[in-house]
């Protein structure tokens, strides 16, 4: 028995994949509430890193850097808090 593409491309019944035999029964009452993209604003807990001290840059015509997000420490420094 030869199994080439046309023999495999040309069968009836095609198993679903385990993610979506997973995510079927996951969701099986209902799918999950709509997530936005991205959101405005961090999850709690996260604030703005300080970045760069002023008058740091090298070139006058560099663009500032983008503020970054960092999770603030709990006060035994595991996340929480």
């Amino acid at each position: 028995m030869v199994l080439d593409e046309s023999f495999i491309r040309g069968a009836e019944v095609r198993e679903p994949t385990a993610r979506t035999r997973m995510l079927r029964e996951r969701w099986k009452d209902g799918g999950p509430a709509p997530q936005p993209w991205r959101s405005d604003e961090p999850p709690a807990g996260w604030v703005h890193g300080s970045g760069r001290k002023k008058g740091s840059r090298k070139k006058s015509g560099d663009k500032p850097r983008k503020r970054r997000w960092f999770r603030r420490k709990g006060k035994d420094g595991d996340g929480d808090g």
